[in-house]
């Protein structure tokens, strides 16, 4: 599966990645009511133009500092502090929007709580995929990979791993 993931053209990549982030912001956005409200929350009335609002204002914060560029490839401490710098950014306009425009049934809480649990499920998931992607965990995962002998001569061609000189 790792490979079949890799070969996927970068287009696909990007375009799977932003459609997570689309379900966990509405998810975390639930979330944020659920805990605010404490229930299950069921959304209704102007409390879905927060569900709306969350992606229409994540998405292209994301986008603007450079969060789908380099899927799948540099996930690692710099990408998920451009991700907190996003969600920051973020909670700011989502905030300001629901203080300057007052739903009913929608608590001015949810602009704080709402990000907070977004940077968790986003950067988290983020952070389980660089560990993935990166082996952490597979057995032998240590030994493999790529080699690098500089200035050994002959001495360091025969310290080549096996499955090079096939």
């Amino acid at each position: 599966m790792h490979e079949r993931l890799m070969a996927w053209p970068r287009l696909r990549k990007q375009l799977s990645v932003i459609l997570m982030d689309v379900a966990l912001a509405l998810v975390a956005t639930w979330f944020a009511f659920s805990l605010r409200l404490d229930t299950l929350h069921v959304p209704s009335g102007a409390q879905w133009w927060a569900y709306g609002l969350s992606p229409l204002l994540a998405i292209p914060i994301f986008i603007r500092l450079g969060l789908y560029r380099a899927i799948f490839r540099y996930t690692g401490l710099a990408a998920l502090v451009t991700m907190a710098q996003a969600v920051t950014m973020y909670a700011v306009v989502l905030f300001s929007i629901l203080l300057w425009q007052p739903w009913l049934g929608v608590p001015r809480s949810i602009g704080i709580l709402q990000p907070i649990l977004f940077l968790l499920l986003a950067g988290g998931s983020r952070a389980l995929a660089r560990f993935w992607l990166a082996g952490l965990g597979r057995k032998g995962a240590a030994s493999e990979g790529r080699l690098l002998i500089y200035g050994a001569g002959e001495a360091g061609d025969q310290v080549r791993p096996r499955a090079v000189l096939q």
